[in-house]
């Protein structure tokens, strides 16, 4: 039983990981467990961060490891950062990092590469990033508000960090506010609707589907089991065929592998802590408009589209040349047995011939290469990452020469 448990989603190793939180009373945790789809497995790390709570966990595929930092042990706040390779927790060294910190919020922005923590106790409203070697306070012209016991996901359709909800330190009282981090900036987000102001909520972000899921709400008296669905644009409460039991300060990841988030423990409305695991499909009675559109009938008729798959397992489609000689740059993913567009605001130029195929090392889509021209030969040598939720490019100090019809596989 526990609460404040960090946790994050390994695709290499196709599991969910857990390590420490905070039991009854002055209990902290330094245990590292792992979920394989059904059942809990305690690891035996040769090194280990020490036991707290509160610090948080992010994937960070640039590393293709997960990425933990600060927390609270009963005596300080911790700002130490740490890296697990599925076998091994390793302490990193930077030169500088945050003030110790914890009920922060963290996610990673594949965009750019970075961890993004914001907020936490005692009183915090900074913004830093991790580039994997070193953190760096961002200055950004606007900022939230001091906030702690928030949540953040990446979002693919925004092509930024979602923050939502916590409670404010500078007026004492919980907020709903949207807010985007797009790499160097913050900025509050106008919606529709609105889950009701909240703290201590899990926020997790279903790929399948396309859609942030956010879990277990304590608005102003009491913790409920609410579930609402981010689409990019606005909120929308989900109507569930079952639901954990009331709580907050649950653990939640998004296990990809078997395409289910994995939720456990947390605090029960008579301050119990719980010790339980639940799973759920998301198969909602209403759903939320998503990332992607399912349903369109599937990709145009095309010769010398790329074909491959990404790092969720799914199949995927890029680009190409239609019946009319137009060249295509969209992207299509196979999901739930039907293709389905994803609307994207960053994509590589349209080309036909492309090179694709999946690092499972780096758990990124690499794409190369390629032509531009439909009866032309107009040869491209650049070369663009899929992350899972969205496409970048890569510069590097060398690369093939520019070239069509290239045969690659990881």
């Amino acid at each position: 039983m526990r609460q404040l448990a960090a946790v994050a989603y390994d695709p290499i190793r196709r599991q969910v990981v857990l390590f420490g939180g905070a039991g009854s009373g002055t209990t902290k945790y330094g245990d590292t467990w792992v979920w394989n789809g059904s059942t809990w497995t305690q690891r035996s790390p040769s090194s280990s961060p020490s036991a707290r709570a509160g610090a948080k966990m992010v994937w960070h595929s640039g590393l293709g490891k997960i990425v933990l930092f600060g927390g609270q042990s009963n005596s300080a706040y911790l700002n130490d950062t740490w890296v697990w390779d599925g076998t091994n927790w390793t302490q990193q060294s930077p030169y500088t990092a945050p003030p110790g910190r914890t009920y922060h919020t963290m996610a990673y922005d594949p965009l750019h590469d970075k961890v993004v923590v914001y907020g936490g106790a005692p009183s915090l409203g900074d913004t830093w990033l991790w580039d994997g070697f070193n953190w760096a306070q961002a200055s950004p012209s606007t900022s939230p508000p001091v906030l702690w016991q928030s949540a953040a996901i990446w979002d693919p359709y925004r092509q930024g960090v979602i923050l939502w909800g916590g409670f404010r330190g500078d007026t004492l009282s919980m907020t709903q506010a949207t807010w985007l981090w797009d790499g160097s900036n913050w900025t509050q987000l106008g919606t529709a609707h609105s889950p009701p102001a909240s703290w201590g909520h899990s926020f997790a972000y279903d790929d399948q589907r396309g859609m942030g899921v956010l879990f277990g709400l304590y608005p102003s008296i009491d913790p409920n089991n609410y579930t609402w669905l981010w689409n990019g644009v606005d909120w929308k409460q989900a109507v569930t065929s079952s639901a954990p039991t009331t709580r907050y300060t649950a653990a939640m990841a998004y296990d990809a592998a078997h395409s289910q988030q994995v939720l456990f423990g947390g605090v029960d409305s008579t301050a119990h802590i719980l010790g339980d695991t639940w799973t759920e499909s998301l198969e909602f009675t209403e759903t939320a408009l998503s990332l992607y559109s399912p349903g369109l009938g599937g990709p145009s008729i095309r010769t010398g589209a790329a074909v491959g798959n990404d790092p969720g397992g799914r199949v995927m489609l890029f680009g190409g040349v239609d019946s009319t000689n137009t060249v295509l740059n969209d992207t299509w993913m196979w999901i739930d047995n039907q293709w389905s567009f994803f609307n994207l605001s960053t994509s590589p130029p349209a080309r036909r011939n492309a090179a694709m195929a999946l690092d499972t090392a780096h758990d990124r889509t690499v794409l190369f290469g390629g032509n531009s021209s439909a009866t032309g030969t107009t040869r491209l040598g650049d070369t663009w990452l899929w992350s899972g939720y969205g496409w970048a490019q890569q510069t590097t100090s060398s690369a093939p020469s520019a070239r069509t019809i290239a045969s690659q596989r990881a």
